[in-house]
């Protein structure tokens, strides 16, 4: 059974992962194989370069902050990034799961947008309170308050992408996460058994 975990950015997606990873369940990070990919995929690199130019990379690195600020300032050039990595992504996804079974996770900030979603059997939503998320980014990221807010915007909002979900887990710091997941592992088992 393939169980697909989302949320926006911020939302703690990661955080659950985790969890689960520890529970000893294995867990594809989607967001992760992208960033490896951007970087290591001669396609994706030539891609960087022609359309971002040579501050895409820093040193041979990929410029993460550069290459965020220019495909989130550009939803026609981000569209294009996305058509080219998502399918990559899932070339991954398929090879890794091959010798998978029980309960698998797929964790995919863009899970639902990327249509990904459709090869999964149950999927699980974070939720956390925007001003929460927008805090956590900041942080994690070393970065603004507007900057988050941009690319918040441009993610399909909580609202819409509740609606694709089975199971939501809200991890807004007040709520325990443990017995939020150990109920979900207890409908998850009810099914695949």
């Amino acid at each position: 059974m393939i169980v697909g975990i989302t949320g926006g950015m911020g939302s703690g997606k990661t955080t659950i992962s985790n969890i689960f990873r520890c529970l000893g369940y294995p867990v594809f990070n989607s967001d992760y194989e992208a960033k490896h990919i951007a970087g290591n995929s001669v396609r994706v690199i030539e891609w960087l370069n022609t359309y971002l130019g040579n501050s895409a990379f820093t040193n041979g690195v990929l410029n993460r902050a550069y290459i965020a600020d220019k495909l989130f300032n550009n939803q026609k050039l981000l569209q294009q990034y996305n058509q080219l990595v998502h399918p990559l992504v899932a070339e991954k996804f398929e090879i890794w799961k091959e010798n998978k079974q029980g309960i698998i996770f797929k964790e995919s900030a863009l899970l639902i947008e990327s249509g990904a979603y459709k090869q999964t059997h149950q999927i699980i939503m974070v939720t956390s309170p925007v001003e929460l998320r927008i805090q956590r980014v900041m942080n994690r990221d070393n970065t603004t308050r507007e900057k988050v807010m941009q690319r918040i915007s441009k993610q399909m909002p909580d609202e819409e992408k509740v609606n694709f979900a089975h199971h939501v887990i809200n991890n807004d710091d007040k709520q325990a996460l443990l017995p939020q997941i150990e109920n979900i592992l207890n409908k998850l088992h009810g099914i695949f058994l």
